[in-house]
């Protein structure tokens, strides 16, 4: 929980470290300040990623873990364990689909250490996307919108234009979109897709 002063402002009357970590419960709190924070943060880490080797994957993956937990304080033990069970399930996945079967690889030729804990923040931008008043006020929408995102993103993935055939793409595109029809929660897995 974060605190505010009497007129709404993170921790105003504390010193300063504490007021760096009211401010800080406010973003990860709040959805309009999480979402774009997490934009910038991912945008800029895998620019990052990109520029160096495994000492920068390492400093990336203390980030990344160092956000995902500051992201799940606020959070209620049941949403914390559904952070915990996509981080898992992913990292899963992750190691199946890239180290066993070799569907895709890696930069490094590694699974970075940041990916699971990047699975987690996905997923808390998706949480956070759903408590957001548009897509309280507009849930049909912002579904419609994800489905014809994923339908068009997966059916573009069957061409070459992208430089390759993406059929394992494609597949997990019709499970998302059968998780956004029937699911029990399409608006956040509308915010996942989206994110």
């Amino acid at each position: 929980m974060s605190t505010l002063d009497a007129a709404g402002r993170p921790g105003a009357s504390l010193p300063l470290p504490r007021r760096l970590w009211a401010a800080a419960a406010v973003v990860l709190e709040r959805p309009r300040f999480f979402i774009p924070f997490l934009v910038v943060l991912t945008s800029l880490g895998l620019w990052l990623d990109s520029l160096g080797g495994l000492g920068w994957q390492i400093t990336l993956s203390v980030v990344a873990w160092a956000v995902l937990i500051a992201a799940c304080v606020p959070l209620g033990p049941l949403d914390r364990s559904r952070v915990f069970v996509v981080v898992v399930v992913a990292t899963i996945a992750e190691l199946i689909f890239s180290a066993l079967l070799g569907v895709y690889d890696y930069r490094l030729g590694n699974l970075p250490v940041f990916v699971p804990a990047g699975h987690g923040l996905v997923y808390l931008a998706g949480y956070r996307f759903s408590q957001t008043r548009i897509a309280r006020v507009h849930p049909r929408i912002i579904v419609g919108i994800a489905i014809a995102g994923a339908l068009g993103w997966g059916i573009l993935g069957l061409t070459d234009w992208l430089g390759r055939v993406d059929v394992a793409g494609a597949m997990a595109v019709a499970v998302l979109v059968v998780f956004l029809i029937i699911g029990r929660a399409p608006v956040l897995y509308a915010g996942v897709f989206l994110f």
